[in-house]
């Protein structure tokens, strides 16, 4: 960011200023180091007070021209001036995990008194209850049932769902009701929160200096410049700064209370009707919609930490580096602004995928659906931006899926017929990837990070010296740590890569300009049926998979659900990203007469845009 101005007000004038002090970054040439120059303004005259080379101006301002930015258009929280005991986030937050301990606590003790007992399929002998609830897995085909025949199908058939005999019409639609109303509930209070931190809130001096500074630009095309990049800049920062603090609004309260109670309400309906949506949408779909949200926070942490031990960086000068940063820019910036509501409906969906059987698996995933709403109720706070915090959200995953994969893997293989390739899998890209957005690496030698790899490797040499395949033999399943990383590296691009696409075909249908920010009430309704059509499209699909049967194998299945969910869930982001940025409006400008700038009896007249950069050129921006 630019370093921003000190001086916003003349010490005598605590209205209408007419001297200013102002940051400006410039440059004349690519090849040439920025130059970084204080200036006060006082009437028309300029002086620079200050001087500076800037050696890494990317730092300092997404510009390679020239910039304005003022410190009075970000308000940020300090933390450091607030006392724990008083921050609402982080309060919020040991609320949050004290509920999901106590949650736990009732699934397995009610689970208990009520003599249930199915970690998996192969202890189905092991209590009546399991024998009177569910169907065996169906580790040999039944020939003619649907669900138990043709291929794979202990892969395909979810074992924690009730017996065909005692499904009814009220246990379906119970399950479905539930999972509808917290979804859309979710869904809003998101898009309510994120379109009240988009509104702009009157910022006085701010528009007095864009005034001065447009009716200076009558004569001075470079103060046009500089004018239309205050707009952005200002723009961005009040974006970044003025939304995120210690404290929680009314939207995060209400999303805390409506997942605490949609939880407490399944828990009701696990031991009411029991089933959850299981019955009638496919496996694949659960498993396919947190690999997708995972995805995504991939993407969302790509620009402070790379892809390969922390390459490519924010420093990187290699031509491949610079070019994959710059490549995703955009996809990446959309991504980061309306990942929320994707997170939410892989949490939500993923949560009423499954009943809340007192089963380590089940618990374990629970807790992960619960921290991920968690995050999203604690948007817009300092706690939603804490890096330790989103790396535990985004790993959890390797603790879940290898215990998952060890609960249900069976006793074949030595009892590694699953376990290794998910655990291993995803610790591979803990270590080549997601450890590198923490702290503490930017303060250690490059060389170092390669150390945590080192481990790894040693520990999966020994590992695939006895774990066998199915003839016994050892180390030739050596190939299957990097099957996850390979999946998620590759999908995220297709992501990058859907979203760069999307963005070139709107530009294409605006004539290259920013969309027109006006909706009409029925806009506003057909971009909110296309986003939720995504999504039922979706849920569709995996009722259509589940309903005919389709055979597709255990491995498979995630990797046909991913490709399809991040088709959808892509056009859904455009269309959400068209409702929330119509929200924006025009800063209201009430000059002493018609057409006249304020203070200044110049015709013409002022609004403010949300306005990007693109290497330093303002790519959209609109000036009337």
């Amino acid at each position: 960011m630019v370093e921003p101005l000190r001086n916003l007000r003349h010490p005598a004038e605590k209205g209408h200023p007419r001297s200013l002090t102002y940051t400006v970054i410039c440059t004349t040439r690519r090849s040439r180091p920025a130059v970084k120059r204080v200036i006060a303004l006082d009437g028309t005259s300029e002086t620079v007070v200050m001087e500076e080379t800037v050696k890494d101006p990317e730092t300092h301002l997404a510009a390679s021209t020239s910039g304005l930015a003022l410190e009075e258009a970000r308000k940020t929280s300090h933390g450091g001036d607030v006392r724990w005991y008083q921050r609402q986030d982080l309060l919020v937050w040991l609320y949050g995990m004290v509920f999901i301990g106590g949650l736990i606590g009732a699934i397995f003790g009610l689970g208990s008194y009520r003599g249930w007992y199915a970690p998996s399929g192969l202890a189905y002998n092991d209590t009546n209850t399991t024998r009177e609830r569910f169907l065996p897995e169906p580790y040999e085909p039944e020939e003619g049932v649907k669900g138990r025949d043709g291929t794979d199908p202990s892969a395909r058939w979810y074992f924690w769902k009730l017996r065909p005999e005692l499904v009814t019409p009220w246990t379906r639609l119970f399950v479905w009701v539930c999972y509808t109303v917290h979804q859309l509930l979710a869904w809003w209070l998101l898009y309510l929160a994120q379109v009240n931190k988009q509104l702009r809130q009157p910022y006085t001096v701010h528009q007095l200096l864009a005034w001065w500074l447009l009716y200076l630009a009558q004569v001075n095309k470079q103060l046009l410049a500089w004018w239309l990049l205050y707009l952005a800049q200002v723009n961005k920062q009040a974006e970044k700064g003025n939304k995120y603090s210690t404290k929680l609004n009314k939207y995060n309260w209400a999303a805390v209370a409506v997942h605490t109670f949609f939880h407490l309400l399944h828990l009701a309906q696990t031991h009411l009707t029991y089933d959850a949506t299981a019955q009638d949408v496919s496996i694949g779909s659960s498993q396919g919609s947190v690999i997708v949200a995972l995805l995504f926070v991939m993407i969302i942490e790509f620009r402070d930490r790379g892809v390969f031990f922390g390459w490519p960086s924010v420093t990187t000068t290699d031509r491949a580096g610079k070019a994959m940063r710059s490549w995703s820019r955009e996809s990446v910036r959309l991504v980061r602004k309306y990942h929320g509501y994707v997170i939410m409906w892989a949490a939500v969906y993923t949560c009423w995928y499954h009943p809340m059987e007192n089963t380590l698996g089940h618990v374990m995933g629970f807790f992960h659906t619960w921290i991920l709403m968690l995050q999203g109720s604690l948007v817009y706070t300092d706690l939603h931006l804490n890096r330790y915090w989103r790396f535990s959200l985004e790993v959890w995953v390797t603790l879940h899926g290898g215990l998952v994969a060890w609960q249900t893997g069976g006793l074949e293989q030595m009892g590694t017929r699953l376990w290794p390739m998910f655990a291993f899998g995803f610790v591979a890209l803990v270590v080549v990837t997601q450890l590198f957005g923490l702290p503490f690496w930017k303060h250690l030698p490059t060389w170092s990070r390669v150390i945590p790899a080192a481990a790894f490797l040693a520990v999966i040499l020994y590992c695939y010296s006895w774990i066998p395949d199915k003839n016994g033999n050892p180390w030739t399943r050596l190939w299957e740590p990097i099957v996850i990383p390979i999946n998620n590296w590759g999908f995220a691009l297709v992501i990058c890569v859907l979203v760069t696409f999307g963005l070139y075909v709107e530009r294409k249908l605006t004539n290259g300009s920013s969309p027109n920010n006006a909706l009409s009430t029925f806009g506003r309704v057909a971009h909110g049926c296309g986003f939720l059509l995504m999504y039922l499209i979706i849920v569709f699909i995996a009722w259509a998979i589940q309903y005919y049967d389709f055979q597709i194998s255990g491995p498979s299945q995630m990797i046909v659900h991913e490709a399809i969910w991040i088709v959808f869930v892509v056009v859904a982001g455009f269309f959400v990203r068209r409702l929330v940025e119509a929200k924006a409006e025009k800063v209201s400008v009430e000059p002493k007469e018609k057409h006249e700038i304020p203070g200044k009896g110049v015709t013409g007249s002022y609004g403010s845009f949300p306005m990007s950069l693109d290497d330093g050129k303002v790519k959209e921006s609109i000036l009337s």
